[in-house]
């Protein structure tokens, strides 16, 4: 995957058929323009189901920190 930068708040617009945002300055979303409802339904589903799965790994390394805290201190206890 390549690196996009991300412009500052004040350079984005939303999009009034995806919803996500894009450059304030480009002529088409950068998103949708090129699909049709059906692939642009495809899109944002694909899209949502990205954002749960990083959802669901930020958890996960909450949950293992939590995890090494709590042996941390039986540790520290024992000793």
């Amino acid at each position: 995957m390549r690196y996009l930068p991300v412009p500052p708040p004040d350079k984005l617009k939303t999009c009034p058929r995806c919803q996500l945002v894009s450059p304030a300055d480009a002529e088409q979303c950068s998103h949708c323009s090129n699909l049709s409802d059906r692939e642009l339904a495809e899109y944002l589903e694909h899209y949502q189901a990205q954002l749960e799965a990083g959802s669901n790994l930020g958890r996960y390394f909450l949950y293992g920190a939590g995890i090494v805290l709590v042996v941390m201190v039986i540790s520290a206890l024992s000793h």
